[in-house]
């Protein structure tokens, strides 16, 4: 900025002008104010506003505790409450959830028939399951990871119709055995 060298009368003018300007913003300002004033008091009270209501959260457990079901399924698998799909891969379908790892092999264990079940620490993994009603057979594992719990519905692919002959499979093993000679 280049300093303006001002003698006392253009000084004095040009304090003049602003103060003019600021005197006549200012008056605007005040009418503005009244105004506004006049029209509040014109006005009846305004009536209280109802205080917005908060959605209703349906809880994710029941009154006993137990992960309630939300009535979405995978592959006939009934879901609970809270559980948060992550992504899919073929035929992979990963969720996690905030609840505990107890509570969500509860959900799981008694919608899923299968005769063998792998403990994890407080997880599982039910592997070649089915689910009533569902002609797919998955593996389900529940595993905590961090303070959320991790659940994998793996679909297996269904059983071929014709199956190979055991007979031409062990003579296809010993072929592949007799090459790896």
């Amino acid at each position: 900025m280049v300093p303006v060298m001002m003698n006392a009368r253009s000084r004095g003018l040009f304090m003049g002008i602003l103060t003019g300007l600021l005197s006549i913003g200012s008056l605007g300002c005040e009418d503005e104010a009244i105004e506004t004033t006049q029209a509040v008091d014109e006005t009846e009270p305004a009536a209280e506003l109802p205080e917005p209501e908060e959605p209703v959260r349906e809880s994710m457990f029941d009154a006993e505790g137990n992960l309630r079901e939300s009535g979405e399924s995978i592959v006939g698998l009934a879901l609970p409450m809270g559980l948060q799909h992550e992504r899919d891969a073929e035929r992979r379908h990963i969720y996690s959830i905030q609840a505990p790892i107890q509570k969500v092999a509860a959900f799981f264990g008694p919608r899923l028939l299968t005769g063998t079940v792998d403990r994890i620490g407080d997880g599982a993994v039910y592997r070649g399951a089915t689910i009533e009603g569902s002609p797919v057979r998955v593996d389900v594992s529940i595993l905590q990871t961090g303070s959320r719990v991790r659940v994998e519905v793996t679909e297996l692919p269904p059983m071929p119709e014709n199956p190979p002959d055991p007979e031409e499979l062990m003579r296809e093993w010993r072929e592949n055995m007799h090459r790896l000679d």
